[in-house]
Parts: structure tokens; C-alpha cells; sequence
């Protein structure tokens, strides 16, 4: 049995827990975090829209949607006798409440967007279902050359509040992780980042965190998580001493994937301070690095690569 830290959870457990669920208040604490980091940032508009899209992510999170059905028990059974994650991307985008919140989450952030955003918004709008479920194929498809880098990132935050409902539903017993586990053991997403945490059960270890469902899963500490090698980990950052956000490079696959340190500052996000990083990424991408996961709610360019 995989121990789990549901959040609230205080009381110590005996081996390592394997898995840790989403803050039901995991968006909110975004948008915070995001306002946090627009302070004096060379993109502080993009980061303050950022900021709005999260919290509108919040408000549908936190909404009853007559539309969305828990996952079956027999599908789920069906996953595990397969060896599969039980949300795997591929088997829950038949599922199309997604769309609804993409709607309403377009919605809200109108208002706040840049002038140039309003076209591609009413052209959301007006897209048909068959087309919106190519763009979240194409959304979940981080290395697809013909992503869009702003229609994708908005698709992507729907599918985002989609799938954390999913994963809230699940019973301890629907999820195997296999240890290590290079892809999310819930839905076979790569991770965003890791996260050192800083206290609680969690104290002092490191959790790959699931980009599109927000799960966390135990990593031993200086190991790829790419390739798994050991002995070829170094590490990046502009400030040494005080980075909150480090890159963790492997000389074996010339990958990396950022360490984001609550153990630093526990307001961090792996999400949003990815987005407030990007400046260390074009400095990996110059030393032959290429990240490992990408970032949902981000398009990267040709001065960002992205590991097979």
C-alpha cells in the first residue's frame, strides 16, 4: 500500500508517503503566488494575467458542475489490470465538462487580458467540440511543433481544473507508484518541476509535481529524474545561496527539470515560479540543457528546448 498525505494532514507516518494529492485551495494559492512574483518583474503584466487566470481556475475548481462524473470504478479497475495511471491522458479526454470550464474561464480573464487577446478569445468561443478536443490533444502534446502559444495555455488551464477533479475523486487504493517513477502516477504526465518542502511529514524531501493534475510523488534527492542517473547531477541558479527556483541538470541525458525550494519559501509554486524563471531556462537551453517537463500554461520558443 502507497502511504498518501491527504492536504491537512499533520500526523507523522512510519515510511516515506509516496504520494501527495492537491491542495483543494491549490489555484488560489497560485494566483497569490503569482501576484507575488509580478512585483517589479521584467513580465509583470504576463504574470499578473497569470495571476487572474488562476483564481478563475480557483472559482471553477470550487463550483459544483452538474456535467462532471467521478471516474467509474470498472474503468479504473480496467487501468490498473493494464499497468496504466488511472486518469491517463489519453483515455479521459472522451470526457468533454472540460469545455465548460474552458468557456467560463475565458469569461473571467477577458477583462483582464491585453487588446490583442480578445480575438482569440471570441475565437474560442466560437469553436466547435470537435475542434476543442484537437486543441487539448495538441495541449497535452508539449513537444507538438504546431502548438499555440496563446490559444494552448488557456486550453491548458481548463484541462488543468478538469483533471484536478478528476484526481480528487480517486480512492488510495486506484493509484500504483512505482518507485522511481519518472511520469505522474496518476495521470503519465511528465512533471512540471520538483519541490523540496520545508516541513510537516514532507520535510526536507523532494516531490516531482504533475503540471496537469497537480500531484506530487516521492523522488530520492540528487537523482535524475529523466533517466534516473545518479552521478551526473549538477545544478544552476543566479543566486546560489539564496535561489528559491534551481535547475537540476544531468550530464548523463543532458536534461534538467527546475527544483522549486519551499524549504526556502514556502509560499513557492512549482507552476508559477517556473513561469517567473524562464530567464534560467534560456540560460540551460545555452548550456546544452533541455528541460525534461514542460509547463502547461506555456509555449516555449526555439530558445527553450524540451527533452524526448
Amino acid at each position: 500500500m502507497n502511504a498518501v498525505v491527504h492536504p491537512g494532514e499533520t500526523a507523522a507516518q512510519a515510511e516515506i508517503p509516496a504520494l501527495r494529492r492537491a491542495s483543494p485551495q491549490v489555484f488560489s494559492e497560485r494566483a497569490r503566488r503569482f501576484a507575488r512574483l509580478a512585483q517589479g518583474h521584467p513580465m509583470e503584466a504576463y504574470l499578473v494575467f497569470m495571476g487572474h487566470l488562476a483564481a478563475a481556475q480557483q472559482i471553477e475548481l470550487a463550483a459544483d458542475d452538474p456535467g462532471f462524473a467521478a471516474p467509474e470504478h470498472d474503468v479504473l479497475l480496467q487501468m490498473r489490470r493494464a499497468g496504466r495511471p488511472p486518469l491517463a491522458v489519453d483515455g479521459w479526454l472522451r470526457a468533454r465538462p472540460w469545455q465548460h470550464v474552458l468557456l467560463r474561464l475565458l469569461a473571467a480573464v477577458a477583462p483582464h487580458g491585453p487588446a490583442l487577446m480578445r480575438p482569440v478569445i471570441d475565437r474560442l468561443v466560437a469553436t466547435d467540440e470537435d475542434a476543442l478536443e484537437a486543441m487539448a490533444r495538441r495541449a497535452l502534446r508539449g513537444a507538438d511543433p504546431m502548438r499555440d502559444p496563446v490559444v494552448d495555455p488557456l486550453v491548458a488551464a481548463a484541462l488543468q481544473v478538469h483533471w484536478v477533479r478528476l484526481a480528487a475523486a480517486l480512492d488510495t487504493d486506484d493509484i500504483v507508484v512505482p518507485q522511481p517513477s519518472p511520469l505522474c502516477p496518476v495521470c503519465g504526465s511528465a512533471p512540471v518541476a520538483s519541490v523540496m518542502h520545508g516541513s510537516g511529514a514532507v520535510k526536507g524531501l523532494r516531490y516531482l509535481h504533475c503540471g496537469l493534475c497537480e500531484t506530487e510523488w516521492h523522488l530520492s534527492r540528487i537523482r535524475c529524474s529523466h533517466c534516473d542517473d545518479e552521478k551526473g547531477v549538477v545544478y544552476f541558479a543566479a543566486d546560489e545561496e539564496q535561489a528559491v527556483v534551481r535547475a537540476e541538470a544531468c550530464e548523463s541525458c543532458h536534461s534538467y527539470l527546475k527544483v522549486v525550494h519551499c524549504d526556502k519559501d514556502a509560499a513557492a509554486d512549482p507552476v508559477a515560479d517556473d513561469l517567473a524563471s524562464l530567464s534560467l531556462d534560456m540560460a540551460m537551453a545555452a548550456e546544452g540543457f533541455a528541460r525534461s517537463g514542460p509547463n502547461l500554461l506555456f509555449v516555449p520558443g526555439e530558445d527553450i528546448r524540451t527533452a524526448n
